[in-house]
């Protein structure tokens, strides 16, 4: 796989621009191509005509009435009998049809990315509905079919079209389909920027459309992969090759970042350090937070919590690196043990500030007979304290926040992510105090008790790991949208300051039942 090759200057991608079928969906089975033909009793010459010259072109109001049209075209003396079956095997082609695994969570990154996204396909006025079915429309800002527009891929105009309701120059538009002559020979002579999606071949080429996920979408190198299969991987004196990469299935993907599974093979002499084995390649929706989940996932392991190997890659734009959590994920069960673990986490997410702390990001493993608890996606670790940014210098510079001291720095917090309600919610999510076991509760306050006297007998050291990171190049960025900044003086005063509260107190606050104030 290569990247585009665009001379001196950046370039700068403003709008992505899909096809639809063999590339952001897939039909299972072919009904309508293989069938239809064989039941109207016409060459397989006479329906593709039919279907250039009319069926990509034609809007249609319902399935009759495309049926109808289609056998009174190429079977006029048998239509009326023709037509049920011929909508039937219409259905079921559509039944068939479905969106390719991930192809969702990779639109959704790209949206919150910021790039403009359209649809471009040529398809009937029957396919189009399968697209509607899937919500594929919902998730661009602009889609253009074929069948609506009166004309078709590889027309100049449509991708023109395309762009004015995008809003976008073609040479900041790329257009990414499975079709060398409609998606790409025909989208770079109407001036657009194109990638091809699987296909003959290495030159502008990604395998399958969520390998899109993992390119380079801005700089002097656009559409370079981040990580690809051959790339070797160094970290410290260990060292390891990327034999594969593939997304992780569309149901465990999350909202914002994108997550990929990869084989790494031991790379250096053998009994050497080695990457060897399956990790996870995550991508994040604001790349800093890398860098802030591999800090949260050492500070977890210098204070004994289980944790997750990991390590920070760089290749344009960083992406985590990330051994799999042992166990299985957590499944809701609850006894007197596995409470005493989710204390523990609790006490970690309140101290460390992690706004994040749910079920879905629990793995629960018995390594010794008895349960411990992993938890993965720690980019929310380390904000309390939301600030109104507006008029500060540069807000991704620890020392420029710094220079402001300690009482204007306050004046300018607007909210703390650490409530009493915010605490009951992520205990909530767990458990409701009003329905668990006395033995249960017993156990979450004694193991909540035990790992905040734990935390603070191993602050010190980990609180010099947390500065050292805070003042090293790249700066970490903590927190989301409008209060997004670099993590500096003020939260590491805010950590020390929930060291020092009354564990007893912090508990009750937790434990209070829903509607407490």
């Amino acid at each position: 796989m290569t990247h585009l090759h665009t001379g001196p200057k950046p370039f700068e991608i403003q709008a992505v621009v899909f096809d639809i079928y063999g590339t952001l969906v897939e039909i299972a089975d072919p009904f309508l191509r293989r069938d239809v033909p064989r039941l109207l009793g016409v060459s397989a010459r006479s329906w593709m005509r039919l279907v250039r010259e009319h069926l990509l072109t034609t809007p249609f109001p319902n399935l009759d009435a495309f049926a109808d049209f289609i056998c009174r075209r190429l079977t006029p003396d048998r239509a009326a009998a023709l037509q049920r079956p011929c909508v039937d095997a219409v259905r079921r082609e559509l039944e068939s049809v479905d969106l390719l695994d991930g192809a969702a969570s990779m639109l959704r990154f790209l949206h919150h990315r910021g790039f403009r996204l359209g649809l471009l396909s040529n398809l009937s006025a029957a396919h189009k509905l399968a697209v509607l079915r899937l919500g594929l429309d919902e998730l661009v800002d602009v889609a253009t079919y074929s069948c609506d527009e009166g004309r078709t891929k590889p027309d100049p105009e449509i991708f023109h079209t395309v762009c004015r309701r995008l809003g976008t120059d073609p040479e900041h538009t790329l257009m990414v389909g499975d079709s060398r002559r409609n998606d790409v020979e025909a989208a770079r002579a109407a001036g657009l920027q194109a990638l091809l999606v699987g296909g003959d071949g290495n030159q502008d080429r990604i395998p399958d459309i969520v390998s899109l996920g993992l390119l380079a979408l801005h700089g002097r190198t656009p559409l370079a992969p981040l990580l690809a299969a051959g790339d070797e991987i160094v970290h410290g004196p260990a060292r390891g090759a990327v034999r594969s990469i593939s997304p992780i299935a569309e149901d465990a993907q999350g909202r914002y970042n994108l997550v990929f599974k990869t084989e790494l093979t031991h790379v250096g002499p053998a009994g050497g350090p080695t990457l060897g084995g399956s990790w996870f390649v995550k991508r994040y929706l604001h790349p800093g937070s890398a860098h802030v989940e591999e800090l949260a996932h050492r500070v977890l392991a210098h204070l004994g919590y289980s944790s997750c190997r990991c390590f920070v890659a760089d290749r344009g734009e960083p992406v985590l690196i990330a051994a799999p959590a042992p166990g299985e994920k957590y499944d809701g069960r609850l006894d007197p043990e596995i409470a005493a673990e989710l204390a523990r986490h609790m006490v970690f997410a309140y101290i460390f500030a992690n706004a994040d702390m749910r079920p879905r990001n629990a793995f629960l493993a018995y390594p010794s007979g008895r349960p411990t608890v992993t938890m993965v996606d720690l980019e929310h670790c380390f904000l309390n304290l939301a600030l109104d940014l507006e008029g500060l210098p540069d807000p991704l510079d620890p020392t420029e926040i710094d220079r402001l001291g300690e009482e204007r720095v306050r004046a300018l917090v607007k909210k703390s992510v650490l409530t009493d309600r915010t605490l009951r919610r992520a205990r909530g999510e767990f458990f409701a105090v009003e329905d668990a076991p006395a033995a249960v509760l017993a156990s979450y306050s004694e193991g909540f008790l035990t790992a905040y006297r734990d935390i603070r007998a191993r602050a010190a050291p980990c609180l010099r790991m947390i500065r050292d990171r805070v003042y090293r190049k790249p700066y970490l960025v903590v927190g989301t949208r409008s209060y997004r900044r670099a993590m500096a003086a003020l939260d590491i005063d805010s950590i020390r300051s929930r060291l020092d509260e009354v564990p007893e107190a912090v508990l009750a606050r937790v434990l209070a039942p829903r509607g407490s104030h």
